[in-house]
């Protein structure tokens, strides 16, 4: 697993769930949620 702390990563969704996974349980947040990480690693 790549160490985010410390360089840009471009993650997939899927790789995103994954590491939300466990983490975060209202299922129906997920599609905002996982654009918001999307959006924000784009503008690093």
């Amino acid at each position: 697993m790549a160490d985010v702390r410390f360089r840009p990563v471009q993650l997939s969704e899927d790789k995103i769930r994954e590491r939300m996974s466990g983490n975060i349980c209202r299922w129906s947040a997920y599609p905002n949620i996982v654009a918001a990480v999307k959006a924000v690693a784009s503008s690093n």
